[in-house]
């Protein structure tokens, strides 16, 4: 249907094409809705996402990538039973510190689907403190509120470090 989003499974060929898309290709945030809108999860787009992740975007694609990451290393690996990898984490904890409030939220609600690896995070979360200006951006506002659950998470386990 023109217009509608399509979830459909992915063949093996069809996967080898889109990963490729997504290390060079002018139409980026087209190749990101494909993949994050099929049907099925699968951690092959893991490393093409990962590094993206690291590349410097400008906003609304890097949380297009977060978005596609979040599918298919997440949620796959928990489909799977497996746990999230360390370079997929790595990648995530970069963003912690990045200029826009947006995509730190996302981050952040990233994180908190990470389940018990999002303990992770703990002390660069730790380090995210709130400025008075914030109260005055929606998107700063929710990092408070995520950053505040976080603590109150994570206190019992680690005390008043």
């Amino acid at each position: 249907k023109q217009g509608a989003r399509v979830q459909d499974a992915l063949s093996k060929e069809e996967i080898e094409f889109l990963k490729s898309k997504l290390i060079k290709s002018e139409e980026l945030n087209k190749v990101l809705m494909v993949v994050t809108h099929t049907r099925t999860t699968t951690t092959d787009f893991e490393p093409e996402l990962v590094q993206l992740l690291k590349t410097e975007l400008d906003k609304d694609t890097l949380i297009n990538v977060i978005n596609a990451s979040r599918k298919h290393s997440i949620d796959a690996r928990i489909k799977k039973g497996q746990r999230i990898s360390a370079d997929y984490l790595m990648s995530l904890k970069d963003l912690l510190t990045h200029p826009e409030g947006e995509v730190v939220e996302w981050v952040l609600r990233v994180i908190d689907e990470c389940g018990a690896q999002g303990v992770f995070f703990y002390k660069d979360i730790k380090k995210i403190k709130p400025k008075f200006t914030w109260i005055f951006n929606k998107h700063r506002r929710n990092i408070v509120q995520l950053v505040d659950m976080f603590h109150k998470r994570w206190m019992n386990a680690h005390g008043n470090e």
